[in-house]
């Protein structure tokens, strides 16, 4: 945000629409949409965002991460790891709320979550890690 002078609100919304485009025709739709959506972000503004990040976090771009369809697989890969950690937390009798691609639990509890949250997530990787990968 800081990079295009756009609000971070205006900058999230439109990383989701990058992650989340199959392709470029997907993000053009995305961008069309975007013109028309109550809080209009001008293509523009979009297009300044993208080469934003691109110049920011240059590895979206030498990986092609952008307008992919990366977004789902990501989707993929934190629900499967939520899954995981539901049935860790039932199995171990440790409360826990998700919130994203974390997990609020009592204080106490912290530790013992986080090494079961990247734990879960290796494992969910190494099951579907290359499968994802290929698309």
């Amino acid at each position: 945000a800081d990079d295009t002078g756009i609000s971070k609100g205006v900058v999230k919304t439109v990383l989701v629409r990058l992650m989340g485009a199959q392709n470029e025709q997907g993000f053009n739709q995305a961008k069309y949409s975007l013109e028309r959506a109550k809080d209009k972000v001008t293509r523009t503004q979009v297009n300044a965002i993208r080469q934003s990040f691109y110049r920011c976090i240059p590895f979206l771009q030498e990986h092609n991460l952008l307008c992919t369809g990366w977004g789902g697989r990501l989707q993929f890969i934190e629900g499967e790891t939520a899954l995981a950690m539901f049935e860790w937390a039932t199995e171990t009798n440790t409360p826990i709320l998700n919130i994203h691609d974390s997990f609020a639990c009592k204080q106490e509890d912290e530790e013992r979550v986080t090494k079961a949250m990247y734990s879960l997530r290796e494992r969910v990787l190494s099951k579907w890690g290359s499968e994802i990968l290929r698309g």
